[in-house]
């Protein structure tokens, strides 16, 4: 029997496309079927949600497993809270994982389209790059030993004098 809605089939298949960024195949396996794709999120959603990649099922589960082994991952946890230097570290944990699986791909099947790895490593660096913004320099602790050595530098540059630790106006 043929389809009896070809063109409500045909927008399924181009939507499911458009929503996988129109990949050509699994960026782990030669896998080419676009219905067997997911969505992978090599940081996690929660550390950069437009860092992703299509990847099939099979290698999805598996990326998700290294990473749940190695506790990179907060999947089935609820109200997990961690701190800003701990996301960092996690996020960074977790873009040396992606990087190390891409060694792993080259090393397994050297003759890996070009394109698929330099898309990745471009969407590796506008993740990072995202990240290095959203990032506040301020330092939330000096050290007090750089504090006591730069108050008299500063004010000096102001116009005040300190004197056995009490500060006033020239």
């Amino acid at each position: 029997m043929t389809n009896p809605f070809p063109i409500a089939r045909a927008r399924r298949i181009e939507m499911r496309r458009k929503q996988l960024g129109y990949p050509i195949r699994c960026f782990h396996c030669p896998e080419t079927d676009i219905f067997c794709f997911e969505e992978d999120h090599p940081v996690t959603y929660g550390l950069d949600p437009d860092f992703k990649r299509a990847v099939c099922r099979n290698c999805h589960r598996k990326q998700e497993a290294r990473r749940d082994i190695k506790k990179l991952t907060k999947n089935g946890q609820r109200n997990v809270h961690e701190s800003e230097r701990e996301a960092l570290r996690r996020y960074l944990l977790l873009m040396a994982e992606d990087e190390d699986s891409q060694a792993e791909l080259l090393q397994q099947a050297p003759t890996t389209p070009i394109p698929l790895i330099v898309t990745a490593s471009q969407a590796r660096a506008a993740s990072l790059r995202r990240k290095a913004q959203g990032l506040s320099l301020s330092d939330p602790a000096p050290d007090s030993k750089i504090a006591l050595i730069k108050a008299p530098v500063a004010a000096q540059v102001v116009g005040l004098s300190t004197d056995a630790g009490q500060t006033r106006r020239r």
